[in-house]
């Protein structure tokens, strides 16, 4: 495993075939409007270019509003800002973003809104079609994806789908008088809705809908009951409430609910009832689902705090299920708790990103540590990259990208965390490093280094000195231990390097062109 104490700066490792590829790594924080700012979508264009989908709270506005807005920011190759524009203006709250969308030559996405005006009693949520100019990261046109609205009801959406024929899947859980029903509606590329479903059987909270190869959906959640709090013989309020259960959901093209499954029994639950002097946040719930090369599904997510994942063949019957992290029990989960958040599929291997949480209770002393997992095809563990940082910073989703995964979220702008968040952005190679090498230290897969074309090093190993020979340009020569430490540096072109005051053992050396890129990367020994 590799752990990783510090952070380096930029993180932008793209792994290659041949070293005439150029590896820039960066770990980049951006502060674009001033407020909590997260990452939230991601999308490469133009070859070297990303497209980001960002949100900010203005938290610390003049007139004291709380208001999400949508913003965009295309990068360079190096992380640096090209471009970037809001969006969302003052009487809209931002609320969701689906993944962009390459359609043509255009790329498109799908974003969730709230009409700030109080007065339309919940008739202002909507959503928005909205085309970006990657040129600009200004907008090129959008259009309105309305809403079922019911009298009497207000409704909590998010998750509007694109589905194959350009309609527009909703989701939305509707309270009132209707009594927490599900309702799914359909709306054509003018926004008229044009067909509703209301699943007033289903309890549940939808956290991901996915379509399916048959043109239908797959919807995965969980169940959940709100707790109330009661008074006990000593006249104390005590919480009491029902456990959550995962909950995943097969419906046809036009929304006939096909099969749902739903967890109960020894080892989705463990209790009927909650009761705690003060509710815990012991969370049971399907965070992700992906569709699999084979054609079956894995669903992400986490059951009493520890992470799960579940693959299921198309009518929903399971082919595995692995629950990770399981040495923390019942007790251990009400301070702590893991968490699957995202998951994707590439070349066989699942890639899941999530969190651990610390001393979960006690809010102060809470640190949550990201994480990337590379599993097997049956679950089985790989590796697993940790993201240290000294505070809670989060990591959202993560994104195959060439040679290697983008990894978005958020991330405190100073250590104690009393300053806002910065949308956070890292880029790992393929192995998920953040330094090139770190694979060596997990005994499990080859460590698949460039050829190094053109470049030298000798002798090795070596107990004093190394010489570096190369036909390609080079600024800096850098030193790395195994376990992601910069222990040596030396630039202006050097053409040797001292190792004979380091430790005997593995070291990764790596050249970096002009423009800081990854010329070459060579493991080298010290032998004393």
């Amino acid at each position: 495993m590799c752990k990783l104490n510090t952070f380096i700066l930029t993180v932008f490792c793209a792994f290659t075939n041949y070293v005439r590829a150029q590896n820039i790594q960066f770990d980049r924080m951006y502060d674009d409007y001033g407020g909590w700012e997260i990452i939230l979508q991601e999308a490469e264009v133009q070859d070297s270019f990303t497209l980001l989908t960002c949100q900010t709270e203005d938290l610390f506005a003049a007139d004291s509003t709380f208001n999400r807005r949508l913003y965009f920011n295309l990068l360079d190759n190096k992380g640096n800002k090209k471009n970037g524009h809001v969006f969302s203006y003052e009487d809209q709250e931002f609320i969701y973003a689906q993944p962009i969308i390459k359609k043509g030559n255009e790329y498109f996405m799908i974003a969730s809104y709230n009409n700030l005006d109080s007065a339309l009693n919940g008739k202002g949520k909507y959503a928005k079609g909205i085309y970006v100019d990657v040129n600009t990261a200004d907008t090129l046109r959008t259009f309105n994806i309305k809403y079922h609205y019911i009298p009497n009801s207000k409704p909590s959406f998010s998750h509007p789908t694109l589905a194959f024929n350009g309609t527009f899947l909703n989701y939305a859980l509707y309270n009132g008088k209707y009594q927490d029903s599900i309702y799914l509606f359909w709306s054509d590329s003018l926004g008229n809705v044009i067909r509703v479903k209301e699943y007033p059987q289903l309890h549940m909270l939808v956290s991901k809908i996915i379509e399916t190869p048959d043109r239908g959906f797959l919807l995965a959640g969980k169940e959940f009951h709100n707790g109330v709090y009661v008074p006990n013989a000593n006249s104390e309020l005590i919480w009491v409430g029902h456990p959550e259960r995962l909950w995943y959901a097969k419906i046809d093209s036009i929304g006939n609910l096909l099969w749902q499954k739903l967890l109960t029994g020894p080892g989705y639950e463990l209790y009927d009832t909650i009761w705690f002097k003060h509710k815990v946040n012991n969370e049971t719930n399907f965070r992700d689902a992906t569709i699999t090369e084979d054609g079956n599904y894995v669903l992400a997510g986490f059951i009493e705090n520890n992470p799960y994942l579940r693959k299921i063949k198309e009518n929903g019957d399971l082919i595995w299920e692995r629950k990770y992290f399981n040495k923390m029990n019942y007790l251990d989960s009400l301070k702590r708790r893991a968490l699957f958040i995202d998951i994707i599929e590439e070349k066989g291997h699942l890639y899941v990103l999530g969190y651990k949480d610390t001393l979960f209770i006690n809010e102060q002393l809470k640190q949550s540590i990201p994480f990337l997992m590379k599993l097997n095809s049956s679950g089985g563990e790989v590796w697993t990259r940790y993201f240290i940082t000294g505070a809670s910073n989060y990591l959202y989703n993560v994104f195959a990208c060439k040679g290697g995964f983008f990894l978005t979220g958020s991330k405190h702008d100073t250590i104690p965390k009393y300053g806002s968040m910065d949308a956070w952005l890292i880029r790992v190679d393929i192995n998920g490093c953040l330094i090139p090498g770190c694979e060596l230290r997990d005994g499990i897969e080859p460590a698949p280094f460039p050829q190094n074309m053109g470049v030298l090093i000798y002798p090795n190993p070596t107990n004093t000195t190394l010489t570096i020979q190369s036909k390609q340009p080079y600024s800096s020569i850098e030193l790395y231990n195994t376990t992601g430490n910069l222990v040596l540096k030396e630039t202006n072109t050097p053409e040797t390097m001292s190792v004979s005051a380091l430790p005997q053992g593995l070291y990764i050396l790596r050249i970096l062109g002009p423009q800081q890129e990854v010329v070459a990367t060579v493991k080298v020994s010290v032998v004393h």
